[in-house]
């Protein structure tokens, strides 16, 4: 073990990586959003089987705008490629429907059911075959048991928040988590009234082609590994699953600068001293 010297005003906190609790994305504004960089086959969803879900946080103090989404594929809505879910759609009586397009766009699945703010909400779309429905909170809202439709048809990108919409921000305000893409196979069975809400962080399971916001940093945990694109967002030390309280022994914690002449020294060693040999310095 090695003695460590404080230098400056170096503070102890308990902010670190591996809270227990996780970290979910954070938006300030309706017009942030996080989107993946190109078109992708990945996103084609045509007649495959596939879940599309994730976790969503809305504060009571956030007014929706006009047609909020909070996740979709490709461009705002005039496109062969568009496909979103709006937690509050004007045009049918501000509940949750779900749009895209199969030759012709317009929304597909209709629900009688208002988004519920200040709470986390995991919301899931899913087809399997010719079923395909839309669950919020493990309840089946809204669904077309005999569903034949192509959709899409077009390699395009995923994104969560705002569309790319230029006049008109269609985001949210608040959190979300484990937003993740699942296309060769439905994660759930669309033909079921409800399904079991998911009590752990999601992981990559056979054929996740995204997976957002289950690391402190901005990254797709799917085997894809799509690169992204920040269009404003932060993390914060939030998410809808229970866990143990924090442990400092357990979870560590960190130290933070405030720029002013802080810094850390160790005394020297041959523990440093690397030569020719391989190495890795990592933090």
């Amino acid at each position: 073990a090695h003695t460590i010297t404080e230098n400056g005003n170096v503070t102890s906190t308990a902010l670190t990586p591996y809270h227990p609790g996780g970290y979910s994305g954070y938006f300030t504004t309706n017009s942030q959003r996080i989107y993946t960089n190109g078109n992708s086959s990945d996103f084609n969803l045509s007649n495959s089987n596939w879940t599309y879900e994730g976790w969503f946080y809305v504060p009571s103090s956030h007014t929706f705008s006009s047609y909020p989404r909070i996740f979709g594929l490709g461009p705002y809505y005039q496109d062969a490629r568009s496909y979103g879910v709006m937690t509050a759609d004007p045009d049918h009586s501000g509940y949750i429907t779900v749009y895209w397009n199969d030759g012709t766009l317009g929304r597909k699945l209709i629900s009688a059911t208002t988004y519920e703010k200040d709470k986390w909400n995991h919301v899931a779309v899913c087809r399997e075959s010719n079923a395909i429905a839309l669950f919020y909170n493990g309840t089946r809202i809204a669904n077309n048991a005999s569903y034949t439709g192509t959709i899409n048809g077009n390699d395009t990108y995923a994104f969560v928040g705002t569309t790319d919409h230029s006049t008109d921000p269609e985001g949210f305000v608040g959190y979300w988590k484990d937003v993740r893409l699942v296309k060769g196979s439905s994660v759930y069975d669309p033909t079921a009234s409800s399904i079991i809400v998911p009590d752990e962080p999601l992981t990559a399971v056979t054929n996740t082609k995204l997976l957002l916001a289950t690391t402190p940093y901005l990254a797709d945990a799917s085997p894809s590994a799509h690169s992204l694109i920040d269009g404003g967002h932060s993390f914060k030390r939030r998410g809808p699953y229970d866990y143990e309280p924090y442990a400092k022994t357990d979870h560590g914690g960190s130290v933070y600068f405030d720029g002013n002449g802080d810094y850390l020294t160790l005394a020297p060693g041959s523990g440093f001293a690397f030569g020719t040999g391989d190495f890795t310095i990592e933090c």
